[in-house]
């Protein structure tokens, strides 16, 4: 597994958890 593929996939997963714990942290994101 390509160490870039991990990050993406890791950082997704915090994404998720991060819109789920605050929504207020979308703003920060930029979706």
């Amino acid at each position: 597994v390509d160490n870039a593929h991990m990050r993406y996939f890791i950082a997704h997963l915090h994404r998720l958890r991060d819109e789920d714990a605050e929504e207020s942290s979308t703003e920060e994101l930029g979706d």
